[in-house]
Order: structure tokens, then sequence, then C-alpha cells
């Protein structure tokens, strides 16, 4: 049923206009749409809102906008039109929840509180979709997903006598036996399967819910769930809780992860240690059990790179797949064009022994890299790990790009480097010894400066430093020997080699990001 211009005005009239200007107030209007660059603005009997910003030369015949721009002459002096500019303070949320209030409490144009909430899907958030719908609803509003973690909750209630309500407000998750009597009660089957929202009161539930599952394509990912709080429900709460559920709907869809995933809930649990959403250990803990991850005391996070991957090959879902399989008892996804794996083992360095050889030929097949975090034994320092795996990824392909697998062990000295290069000049840090054993074979033409840095990387071994450096063995020794002449000290002080080692590793480092940062420059210029 249309409502007139006049009538929207009234609904209006406390955000106090900044300007009107007035055709036929009595104009019918049966549908609103927001302003944008997709929008065809010539239907008669359209509203359209958004901002002064959006506005075009030729203004639409029927408008509200804020002024978040000076209002053109133009637009002012336009004939046949009904303007209304609100000051630039007032919120567009504020606006669509004002009319969707007055057009559903007069129950009258349903679509158009369908469009609205559908434009907001376009333009925000989840968490102010949810929250423009707890306006309009009048009644608390949680959305989770799959696993039952809270996605957005919108409620101005901050603890409930409701017990599975107090769980999503505390814990911002329902605990295994909540779920596990949902489970039993059928109602995650029954929200599946469900296409339209229904209500629903179980044992644990203190007050009655509307129910409506969220799905991307066919496949389920959410559900929203309204609680009887505030209002008792009416019936036109079912048919705004399905536009909800589609607005939903429609901005998850933007989330890339969404169009990877299998749904596998421990996919979405991953991704929530990851993000730091789940840091409670109980409930970290419950979540292991409840997806009976099976995971063993030794954890390691690999991360692969993708973004060079020829998808001529095989699709990034099948190469997830098929390293999942190579890489016994992992958990893989894909987040962050990149492959992510969880992988676990009785013992701390069991990986080196087959997996990481397998995982090797694989990536030196297919000229692609991968960061390996050091063995954790508690999720609640997964994200963490997955740090290390991306520091170790970064490093590596800088340190050594002929190497497929870049173990956070072998690059955390790299790692100080960088944390110290970002707040000073590592030539600081370099002892003075070394510099003049540089100086004296620059002068001499001379090698030593690459015979102690074998040494040390050969962990003092004189044999094994002199088959590196293709020597006779007393050819090596009378290096070592001729070194601690010209630099006047004993290749048996710990203290001063520790610091001589440290200032090679920062100068290496120093110089592969030097030289990738003046080569990147010189390929923009």
């Amino acid at each position: 049923m249309p409502v007139s211009v006049k009538a929207i005005r009234e609904q209006i009239e406390s955000f106090r206009p900044a300007h009107v200007s007035s055709n036929n107030a009595e104009s019918l209007i049966n549908l609103m749409l927001p302003l944008g660059p997709d929008i065809d603005t010539g239907a008669q009997d359209t509203l359209y809102i958004g901002h002064v910003s959006e506005l075009t030369a030729l203004c639409p015949m029927n408008i509200i906008c804020i002024e978040d721009a000076p209002l053109s002459d133009e637009c002012r002096k336009q004939q046949f039109i009904n303007l209304t500019v609100l000051p630039k303070e007032t919120r567009l949320a504020d606006v669509y929840s004002r009319l969707c209030c007055f057009l559903l409490e007069n129950s009258r144009a349903l679509s158009a509180a369908g469009q609205l909430l559908s434009s907001l899907a376009k333009a925000k958030g989840l968490e102010s979709i949810v929250a423009v719908a707890y306006k309009v609803l009048g009644n608390p509003i949680i959305v989770s997903d799959k696993s039952w973690k809270a996605l957005a909750i919108a409620s101005e209630v901050k603890e409930s006598d409701d017990v599975a309500w107090n769980e999503f407000l505390t814990n911002g998750a329902l605990s295994l036996e909540v779920v596990s009597a949902n489970i039993k009660e059928k109602l995650t089957d029954r929200i599946e399967q469900s296409e339209t929202p229904f209500w629903c009161r179980e044992a644990n539930m203190k007050y009655p819910r509307l129910f409506c599952r969220v799905a991307v394509g066919a496949r389920p990912v959410a559900t929203v769930a309204v609680i009887e709080y505030n209002r008792p429900f009416i019936e036109r709460d079912y048919l705004l809780l399905s536009m909800l559920s589609n607005a939903i709907s429609a901005e998850m869809q933007k989330n890339k992860f969404l169009h990877y995933t299998r749904g596998l809930l421990y996919e979405e649990f991953i991704v929530d240690l990851i993000e730091g959403r789940i840091k409670n250990t109980s409930i970290i803990e419950e979540k292991v059990k409840s997806l009976n991850l099976g995971l063993k005391k030794y954890i390691y996070f690999i991360t692969v790179d993708i973004k060079e991957f020829d998808i001529a090959y095989f699709s990034i879902p099948y190469m997830r797949d098929y390293l999942e399989k190579m890489i016994s008892g992992s958990k893989a996804l894909i987040y962050n064009d990149k492959i992510t794996m969880v992988s676990s083992y009785n013992s701390e360095y069991e990986i080196f022994e087959s997996d990481a050889v397998r995982l090797r030929e694989f990536l030196k097949d297919y000229k692609l890299h991968a960061g390996l975090s050091r063995p954790f034994t508690k999720l609640e320092d997964l994200r963490s790990h997955y740090d290390q795996s991306l520091e170790a990824l970064d490093l590596g392909v800088h340190i050594d790009s002929s190497a497929t697998i870049y173990a956070y062990d072998d690059y955390a000295i790299y790692h100080i480097a960088k944390v110290c290069a970002e707040s000073s000049d590592l030539r600081q840090f370099y002892h003075p010894k070394l510099q003049y054993l540089m100086e004296y074979d620059a002068e001499h033409k001379t090698s030593f400066t690459d015979s102690l840095y074998m040494y040390l990387k050969h962990s003092r071994n004189i044999t094994n430093t002199a088959k590196a450096l293709h020597l006779h063995r007393n050819s090596m020794i009378y290096h070592l020997k001729r070194i601690e002449e010209i630099l006047n000290f004993s290749l048996g002080d710990n203290e001063m080699l520790l610091h001589i080692e440290l200032s090679f590793r920062l100068m290496e480092y120093d110089k592969k990001f030097n030289k990738k940062a003046v080569d990147n420059q010189q390929n923009k210029e």
C-alpha cells in the first residue's frame, strides 16, 4: 500500500530538516531505494535516500538526503521535486530505522522495508545491519555461525537469566552442553532444513525464539535468532526476519573465505583462533572436544603462499585437499590468499622425518614456498605461531628464494633483525672487529671474512668448514690463526664470537632487504 511524501516527512521532522522543497506532498510512494551509481533514479513513485554528495545534476523527483556536502543552487531551484535535506550530523542508519518502523507499524509497504534492509547489506557491515534490524524488530537479535559462535549481537541486556542467551553474551558462544542439547532436540537440523522462520522454545530457553537460517547459495552458513524479550512476537516479525536473513547473506558473501570454505566446522574454528576471536581456554578445550580434532602433542602451523600459483595445473581447492591428505593428520583451509595447515605429531621433530620431505618435493615441482612455525602444545598459542609461519615465509623468500620450506627457527634471528631495523640503523650493532676484518680483506685482497663466516656457520668445526671452502684442513687452520692475529683476540672467546655471529646475520639481513628495496624502487622508476 503506497504512503504519501507528507506522511514520510512527518516521521523525519525530529531530525530537523535543513531544507525542504515541495512539488506535491501528497505524491504517493510505493518503493524506497538508496542513492547509488547503479540505481535508476527516474521512477516517480520511488523515494530515494542518501547523501547530497551522491546527487547528480538531475535530481530524482522524491528525495531525502543528508547534507554531507553543500547543496547546489541548481538543486535548490529545481521545480517539480520533493526534496528534504537533513543536517550533516544525521546518521543514515537512523533515518532508515525510523522509516522502517513507520512502514511496519502502519502495515504499509513491507517490501519497501525489505528494500531498506537489502540496501544496508550493500553498504554496511554485519554489526550495522543487525543494529538497524534490532531497532525495527524491538527484540534482541543474535547471529551465530554453524559452530554456534556469535557473529553479531544486538541487545541492550548485558546479562540474562536465559542460559543459552547468557552464554552468547558472556562467552560469545554456546557451551558444549547447550550445543549437545540442541542437537538432541534436533534444533540444528530443523534450522538448516527450514527455508522460512519458525517459532521455538526449548528446555534451555527461558524466552521463546524466532529462528531463521542464513544461506549462501544452497549452503547454510549462519543462524539468526530473535528473542521474545521486550515485546511479544507479531505476524510481521516472520517476514522481517526473512528479509534480515537475506541482508545478512548478502553481507557474508563479501567474505572471500566463504567462497573457499567447505563448510567444515573446524575451518571456522581455526580462523577464529587466527583472528583472536576465541581466547578463553575452556571454550577452546570444549571446541576441540566437540570437533573431535584428534590433535597430538606437538602442533605446527604451515602456511603455503599461493598468490603466484598457476591454476592451469589444478584449482586452489584441489591443492588444499591434496596437501591435507599429504600431511598426515592435518587440517587445511584457504585463508588470505594462502593455504594454511595445522598439523600435529607425537614427537617434536617427527614432521621432518617424512611430511616435510614430501611437502618440499611438491613445493619444488610447482615453484611454491611455505613457512613453518615452531612446535607448540596449546591451541591458544595458535595465533602467534601462525604469525611465525608468515614471518618465516617472508624472510625466507627474501634471504634464500631457492629454498621451498622456511622453518621459523632458522629465521628467528632475522626476525629480530627486522624488528630492530624498524627503529634503528642495523650498522650500529655491527661488531667493530668484524668491520676491521672486512676492511683488511679489501685492502690486502684476502678472504678471511668468508673463512670466519663459514667457520661460525659450521659450528666451529674446522674439517667441515675446510670442505665447504674447498681448502686443505691445514690451510683452514692457518686462516683461523691469521684471523686471531689480525683481530688480536682468541677464537675461544665465546662472547666475542657470539657478537660477531650476530653481526654477520644483521649484515646478511641488511644486504638482502636493502637490495630488495632498491630493486623495487628502480622497477617503479
